[in-house]
C-alpha cells in the first residue's frame, strides 16, 4: 500500500495520461474548521467510487481490494489536518497498491469519475504555478519555505546560510573586520556624527545588516533551482535593503509585508498562498494578453484546428476559459499535455473566446 502525497509535480508527467487502463479520479473540497464535514464528504465520495467500480469490475475480491486502499485515505494527514481547500486522488484499479493524492489550492466540486481518460480539470486549475522559495527575513533569524502555490513547505536553512545578524557580526569581528571601516575609508567621512545628529553606531549597525543580507543572498544563489523565484516576506524596509544588496537574484516584485517572527507556519503559509494566488492570476492574464497579440498564424481559437495541432505536438500553450463546464475541453487539454504542452485555465469574465492555443510552429 502506498499513499503518495504529490507536490511540485508537473501534470504532464502523470503516468495516467499515457495509460490505457481505467483511472479513478476523486475530487473533494475540504473545510479546515470542520473535520466532521470532511469525514462525511469522504464517506460519500468513496460510496460513489464503489458504485462506479461495481459497474466496471466483475471481480468482487478486486473491488474490495481497491476500496480497501481508498479507505486508507481517511487516516492521511491531508484529511486529518485539512491544510488545503481540496484534494484530488488518482489511482488505477489495475494497480490499486499505489494511490496518488494531490493537494488543491482551488476548491473543487465533489466529483468521482472512472474512465480511460481521467477527469483532470481541477488539477489543471492548480497546475503550472511558479516554483518559489519564500524567504522570511528578520535580524534574529530567517525561515525558508519552498514549493508552488498551495504546496509550500518549511525547510531547514542549509549550514551555508547565516543563522542571524548577531552571528554575522560575531564572525566578522573575529576575523578582524570592522563595521566602521566603510566609513573611515570614505574621503568625505562625516566623522563622529551627521548633520542630522546621527552617530556612527547606527551606520555601523546598518553596514553589518547589509553584510548579513549579502551573506544570505550569496547562499541563496546556490540554493535556488533553475527557473525558481525568490518570494520575500518581512518588514518592508528590510526587504528593500535586501533587494538593494542582491539585485542579481530572481526576486518577485510582489512581497509579503509584516513581521512573521514566531508566527505559526500554517498561518504564514496561508497568507503566502493568498498572495501567490493573486500573483498567479495576474501572470495568467498577462500571458493571455501576449498570446492574443501574436500573429494569427501563431494562434487559434478553433477547437478542430487546435485538436489537429495538439495531436501533432504543435500546441505550446492552451488557454481555456474557466466557465465550470469544461467537458468539451478535457480531451484537448490532455492531448496538449501528452505532447509536452502547457495548459492554463483562466477566470477572465471579459474574455469572449473559450479557447486560445499558441502554436510551436
Amino acid at each position: 500500500m502506498s499513499l503518495n502525497l504529490m507536490k511540485n509535480m508537473d501534470l504532464k508527467d502523470l503516468s495516467v495520461l499515457d495509460s490505457d487502463d481505467l483511472t479513478m479520479a476523486i475530487y473533494m473540497p475540504l473545510r479546515s474548521d470542520n473535520s466532521e464535514v470532511n469525514r462525511i464528504r469522504l464517506k460519500n465520495v468513496l460510496s460513489e467510487a464503489r458504485t462506479l467500480l461495481s459497474e466496471r469490475l466483475d471481480d468482487n475480491q478486486k473491488l474490495n481490494a481497491v476500496m480497501g486502499q481508498l479507505e486508507q485515505i481517511s487516516d492521511h494527514e491531508v484529511i486529518q489536518k485539512a491544510l488545503y481547500p481540496g484534494l484530488a486522488v488518482l489511482m488505477s484499479p489495475a494497480e490499486p497498491e499505489e494511490v496518488n493524492i494531490f493537494p488543491l489550492w482551488t476548491k473543487p466540486e465533489a466529483r468521482v469519475s472512472l474512465g480511460r481518460e481521467p477527469f483532470v480539470t481541477p488539477l489543471l486549475r492548480d497546475s503550472g504555478h511558479q516554483l518559489v522559495t519564500l524567504l522570511c527575513l528578520a535580524d534574529n533569524g530567517l525561515r525558508l519555505f519552498r514549493g508552488r502555490l498551495g504546496e509550500l513547505e518549511e525547510e531547514t536553512p542549509p549550514e551555508v546560510f547565516p543563522k542571524n545578524l548577531s552571528d554575522v557580526i560575531r564572525w566578522e569581528k573575529s576575523a578582524g573586520l570592522d563595521g566602521n571601516e566603510h566609513y573611515r575609508n570614505r574621503i568625505n567621512s562625516p566623522g563622529a556624527g551627521s548633520q542630522h545628529g546621527e552617530g556612527p553606531t547606527s551606520k555601523v549597525t546598518d553596514e553589518f545588516e547589509r553584510r548579513y543580507f549579502r551573506e544570505i543572498g550569496s547562499a541563496m544563489k546556490e540554493y535556488l533551482q533553475e527557473g525558481e523565484m525568490l518570494f520575500l516576506a518581512g518588514v518592508h524596509e528590510k526587504l528593500a535593503l535586501f533587494r538593494e544588496e542582491n539585485s542579481s537574484l530572481p526576486i518577485l516584485k510582489a512581497e509579503l509585508p509584516g513581521n512573521f517572527e514566531g508566527m505559526n507556519a500554517d498561518l504564514l503559509v496561508k497568507k503566502a498562498n493568498e498572495k501567490l494566488a493573486g500573483i498567479a492570476k495576474e501572470k495568467s492574464v498577462a500571458d493571455l494578453r501576449k498570446a492574443q497579440e501574436l500573429a494569427p498564424a501563431m494562434r487559434s481559437s478553433d477547437p478542430e484546428k487546435l485538436s489537429e495541432a495538439a495531436a501533432q505536438g504543435r500546441v505550446d500553450t492552451l488557454f481555456i476559459k474557466d466557465d465550470n463546464d469544461l467537458g468539451d475541453s478535457e480531451s484537448l487539454a490532455i492531448s496538449v499535455l501528452r505532447k509536452g504542452g502547457k495548459v492554463q485555465i483562466l477566470d477572465v469574465p471579459h474574455w469572449n473566446d473559450n479557447l486560445l492555443g499558441v502554436y510551436r510552429w
